[in-house]
């Protein structure tokens, strides 16, 4: 049962590039792997879970991440704590650039991006998308969106989140 344990962790530097002690000790106490950069950016790990406990969070690596959300369209709608969740998954399936700074996209807009699938050859990209939507009568307005779309146009996963 995860319940017991899904607090069981802590914040990991991910300035692993750049740090051989943090990519060692990040990699065997929280199964955390670089995301190729020198910023000092730190993301949640699990603890390892004994096999007994049937119990199974962790740091899911790139190549298994596209490979599960090949074809895939993910839709966040949500504040700034959101949007940092959707650059984190983008950062999680090798969008090393995520969140980082454009001067031509606005601080608070919506995101649209289409990651690569694990053969570069397939055209069945994944689909991430955010939405900004600090309210929640700008949460209810934005799933209005969806409502009336064809079911092949709804997201498969949706995220939503809002203070």
């Amino acid at each position: 049962d995860c319940e017991l344990v899904a607090n069981n962790g802590r914040w990991a530097r991910i300035d692993t590039t750049c740090n051989e002690f943090y990519s060692g000790s990040s990699y065997r106490k929280l199964g955390l792997t670089s995301y190729g950069n020198c910023q000092q950016n730190f993301v949640w790990g699990w603890e390892r879970q004994p096999s007994a406990s049937l119990c199974r969070f962790t740091h899911r690596h790139t190549v298994e991440l596209k490979t599960k959300l090949e074809k895939r369209t993910i839709l966040f709608i949500g504040d700034i704590t959101t949007q940092h969740m959707f650059h984190a998954v983008c950062r999680a399936l090798g969008d090393n650039d995520a969140n980082g700074f454009d001067s031509n996209n606005p601080k608070h807009g919506d995101i649209v991006k289409e990651l690569s699938s694990i053969d570069k050859h397939d055209p069945h990209d994944i689909s991430m998308v955010y939405k900004w939507a600090p309210l929640a009568t700008d949460q209810v307005r934005k799933l209005r969106e969806y409502e009336h779309v064809t079911v092949d146009m709804l997201p498969d996963l949706l995220v939503m989140g809002g203070g």
